[in-house]
């Protein structure tokens, strides 16, 4: 792993843009980056290669996702069925099931590792450090469920089936790598709020520091350099999987080298035509949309939706708005919906 870093197993800051601002729109200086050292096999930085070996997955894993995810919105956001304009479900599901292996990636490290020098210095930087403050993921949901609550025909059933499979696998991942990592504990967010201090709904500096402590620099970058930076931590992924370390075969749910690659292949393929939607419009369209919704099916103007008033098109969304589960979406649950879903807090 000469590549990557400055010496074997060093991680590097991640240019990024702003979820919000979306990707420059021309290729301009590049951005620095160090020069590889030749000195990998000198005693002094070779005494400590297994623990900078698991720091490295769990910085680089993770600067990865935030790539996938960032990626992934943009081919989503592009979704507008009044132009009938739909994201490529097969790439997306692609993408998804590589964030899974990804993920476990990033974990693939000693329960022992993660406890000692890990989970410690997350607390210590926020003592309710959370994934869920990962800024490029924030809006998935949404832009999930505006593919999967599609009208009847905008997809093809088959490849809207993989794509909600594929989804799924990230969330299988997260829960059984969570469960062996800290096996009957809790996250720290969950922590956190068992001594009073709430910090679900995440404020804009939760997502800087989240930021700040896997490296990452939000700056203004192409779609181009955006991929190209995929493309090299892959790289030095791959390099460290196909070393063959021992506890792989019973780690990974799926071989990871072949997900993660195809992923890399195709997105790479795509990358001229593909990640051309604007998250930020394509947000606020579904924001417009709710309120509409709520204008049309509130039909007696009493501030809320019934489930039968939403009808079976839309009774997906109205599941989502119904947070107590009592069958009537009020105008402030689909508000607090839609702020946890959109919305910067300061």
């Amino acid at each position: 792993m000469t590549s990557f870093g400055e010496y074997q197993f060093g991680n590097e800051v991640l240019f990024i843009p702003d979820l919000e601002k979306g990707f420059g729109q021309h290729r301009g200086m590049e951005q620095p980056r160090p020069t590889v050292a030749q000195h990998e096999k000198s005693q002094e930085c070779a005494a400590d290669l297994e623990r900078r070996k698991y720091w490295f997955r769990w910085v680089t894993g993770h600067q990865s996702m935030l790539l996938l995810w960032h990626l992934l919105a943009a081919e989503l956001s592009a979704f507008n069925s009044d132009d009938q304009i739909t994201p490529d479900l097969e790439l997306s599901a692609k993408i998804f099931r590589a964030t899974a292996s990804i993920y476990e990636y990033s974990c693939f490290l000693p329960v022992e590792f993660y406890n000692r020098d890990v989970r410690p210095f997350m607390s210590l930087s926020h003592m309710g450090f959370s994934g869920s403050w990962a800024a490029d993921y924030r809006y998935l949901s949404l832009l999930c469920s505006m593919v999967m609550n599609a009208p009847r025909g905008v997809f093809d059933a088959g490849s809207l089936k993989i794509f909600k499979e594929s989804r799924s696998m990230g969330h299988k991942s997260h829960v059984t790598v969570a469960n062996r990592m800290v096996p009957g504990g809790g996250s720290l967010l969950k922590k956190s709020a068992e001594t009073g201090c709430d910090f679900v709904r995440p404020l804009r500096h939760h997502y800087l520091i989240f930021d700040s402590f896997f490296q990452v620099h939000r700056t203004s970058v192409t779609a181009d350099q955006l991929v190209d930076s995929l493309d090299m931590r892959i790289d030095a992924i791959l390099v460290d999987l196909n070393q063959g370390d021992a506890r792989g075969e019973d780690f990974f749910s799926v071989d990871p080298v072949r997900v993660i690659d195809e992923a890399r292949v195709s997105i790479k393929q795509s990358r001229g035509s593909a990640f051309k939607g604007n998250i930020r419009e394509a947000v606020e369209r579904e924001v417009r949309s709710a309120h509409e919704l709520l204008r049309l099916f509130d039909t007696n103007r009493d501030g809320a939706i019934t489930r039968a008033e939403a009808g079976d098109i839309y009774a997906k969304r109205f599941q989502q708005w119904d947070k107590d589960g009592d069958g009537i979406a009020t105008r402030e649950e689909i508000e607090e919906f839609l702020l946890d879903m959109t919305t910067w807090q300061s």
